[in-house]
């Protein structure tokens, strides 16, 4: 017991029992699991990035918000549980359209478009990051090279898209999409130019190589050719 002082009450101990100790905060939750965090790093994303415009991830599953040009939404799920390239699933009945996870506002802006959505993730995380030249580019992503390049034309068109920057796999089928989509664009008046990747590489893949890559992100649009 405490001895009171003049004027000042008697305050008794509080005898909590042995091995109790008061509660402190709950430590924070990881915003991934190991797994993915592994999966986000080796394709150049910046976890709080993605968790930013609406990646979250579900049973060791990536899981990403689209929405239809009718405003339609449903989540596109990344199973990571196999190891090695993702395995996407697409819901039944809804037909494939691009991603846009920071908006479909094009307004005077190029369009980026990339080819999978860890493509566009890394180059958002290089754009947000600070990009040494003022990158003012607008990101979307063909979920793979099966959406028909009629419907990519038809989607940037009812947007108002004038300009578009491809950036597709540097493989075959990668660059066979790439002739296909310049095709379509190019009969809609949408000027079209390529970014160029070293053979067998993909955006993701070749940002996470290298240390410059705002440098190179912003040149490569800037310089990317014209689709023969």
């Amino acid at each position: 017991m405490t001895v009171a002082g003049p004027g000042r009450p008697t305050t008794p101990r509080v005898h909590r029992p042995a091995g109790r100790q008061r509660r402190g905060k709950a430590p924070a939750r990881p915003l991934f699991s190991p797994q993915v965090h592994l999966y986000l790093a080796k394709h150049a994303i910046d976890p709080m990035i993605a968790l930013a415009v609406g990646v979250r991830e579900r049973n060791g599953c990536l899981v990403l918000v689209y929405e239809t040009p009718n405003g339609t939404r449903y989540e596109r799920i990344h199973d990571l549980r196999a190891g090695g390239r993702a395995k996407s699933k697409q819901p039944k009945g809804i037909p494939l359209c691009l991603w846009w996870p920071e908006g479909r506002e094009v307004g005077n802006r190029a369009v980026l478009l990339l080819e999978g959505e860890s493509d566009l993730l890394a180059a958002l995380t290089v754009i947000r990051r600070g990009a040494p030249l003022d990158l003012d580019i607008a990101l979307a992503a063909v979920p793979g090279t099966g959406m028909p390049s009629e419907r990519v034309r038809d989607e940037l068109t009812a947007l108002g898209a004038t300009e578009v920057v491809l950036g597709f796999d540097a493989d075959d089928s990668g660059r066979q999409y790439t002739h296909k989509v310049a095709k379509a664009l190019d009969r809609a008046g949408i000027t079209v130019t390529a970014i160029k990747l070293p053979d067998g590489m993909d955006l993701s893949d070749w940002l996470a190589s290298r240390t410059d890559r705002g440098n190179w992100l912003a040149a490569a649009c800037i310089l990317a050719e014209v689709v023969t």
